[in-house]
């Protein structure tokens, strides 16, 4: 079957638009790749001596008590906290999960 003049153009269209697009394609998945290393780092640098940490936010919703009484748990020393090397304070996620077994031994 005879290729006509726009299946040629299609033809030479198509291959000049995939020599373009592989270079692009090698750097979204380097982009990728460099996304999930970060990723995990974040991670890590969240984690202090094993520790999970969590955000005050989150503390509150896995809680389900507001900013002023989760203030109180802190003081109390209920719940414990870290602080970050760029001076925020985090909650360990270990603490909030004893916390909340103590609440359920009580209630039994």
């Amino acid at each position: 079957m005879a290729k006509t003049l726009d299946d040629m153009v299609d033809e030479r269209v198509e291959k000049r638009v995939r020599e373009i697009m592989k270079p692009l394609l090698k750097r979204m998945e380097l982009m990728e790749k460099a996304i999930e290393t970060l990723e995990k780092w974040r991670d890590d640098a969240l984690a202090i001596d094993g520790e999970h940490l969590i955000t005050l936010k989150e503390a509150r919703q896995r809680l389900l008590v507001n900013p002023a009484k989760l203030r109180e748990m802190i003081a109390s020393g209920d719940i414990a906290t870290a602080g970050t090397p760029n001076g925020r304070n985090k909650v360990l996620a270990s603490s909030v999960t004893r916390y909340i077994e103590r609440l359920q031994e009580k209630a039994v």
